[in-house]
């Protein structure tokens, strides 16, 4: 499936989603399936959620939802979840950034003032 531009307010099934250009979410994503369902999300370049959030719907686990990003990832405000898999580095600023998951990055993953819990 692909997707462009702010992907928030949406609400996505399990399955592969590629995001053209850089990926926003500026309200909430719901991402609803089953506990055993995976999302996984390919982004060109970066992903820039800013006052955003993602949660899980029907019983969705955060462990299985995927984030890759060809560039950066950099988190203002929002609450986010998954594994985020980031081209060069990963952000969080913002006191009302939070993951619920992991953030791997080629070069650094700074976090001021955001909240990161493991799954």
């Amino acid at each position: 499936h692909n997707l462009v531009g702010d992907i928030g307010g949406m609400t996505l099934a399990p399955g592969l989603y590629c995001i053209s250009g850089v990926g926003l979410l500026a309200s909430q994503l719901i991402l609803d399936g089953p506990s055993d369902a995976v999302w996984v999300f390919k982004a060109s370049t970066s992903l820039t959620p800013i006052n955003g959030s993602v949660v899980m719907a029907g019983g969705g686990q955060a462990s299985n939802v995927y984030w890759h990003t060809g560039t950066a990832v950099s988190l203002d405000n929002t609450q986010f979840l998954g594994t985020i898999l980031s081209g060069t580095a990963v952000t969080f600023t913002g006191v009302g950034s939070s993951l619920s998951g992991r953030a791997l990055a080629k070069t650094a993953v700074t976090a001021t003032g955001a909240s990161i819990s493991g799954n």
